[in-house]
């Protein structure tokens, strides 16, 4: 079964370096919780992040998504899959390319892909040549920050709530810094 899907030809490159690329957990930095129902196929974004997002186009940059499944109520494969390509719509709707899109079917800890672990971005890597050494990773979960420490990225907490990673409020705090 599939953990990647390998979106852009043109983000494709065998040094990295010359891509101005981020690593991007959508949960809660791009989708609102409060306004989304997963169960009747509903996904609410930020109106904050959808800015965020077109000013990221306009500097030029590229994102690997990182989308996990849902862990007190994991959604079928299709709708999981659904929700995938929603959110990859999105992202591209404001203008950013998307290099990657990696998700994990299942919630199983000892599965080593599954998110939050390190193996999700050991997987990118893998299958697309990136190197994290320095590379922005945005979400609001210290989970996802430390998994992306642990692969040499570089952890940027969008929210409150935390003294260990360089914190923005929004994305577009962040987009504005850079």
């Amino acid at each position: 079964m599939s953990r990647f899907k390998y979106l852009l030809d043109e983000t494709k490159s065998d040094d990295f370096s010359e891509v101005k690329l981020i690593g991007l957990f959508p949960f809660n930095t791009l989708i609102d919780s409060s306004a989304t129902d997963l169960s009747i196929g509903k996904l609410g974004f930020l109106d904050d992040a959808l800015a965020g997002l077109t000013a990221m186009s306009k500097k030029n940059y590229s994102v690997v998504l990182f989308v996990n499944q849902i862990k007190n109520k994991p959604l079928q494969y299709e709708t999981f899959q659904s929700m995938n390509q929603t959110i990859e719509n999105m992202v591209r709707n404001q203008g950013v390319k998307v290099a990657g899109l990696y998700w994990c079917p299942s919630t199983d800890r000892n599965d080593p892909y599954v998110v939050p672990n390190v193996g999700m971005f050991t997987k990118v890597t893998e299958n697309q040549g990136i190197v994290w050494k320095d590379i922005p990773v945005l979400s609001t979960s210290d989970n996802d920050l430390k998994a992306a420490e642990r692969a040499g990225a570089k952890g940027i907490k969008i929210g409150k709530g935390s003294t260990k990673w360089t914190q923005f409020e929004t994305i577009s705090d962040w987009v504005a810094s850079v």
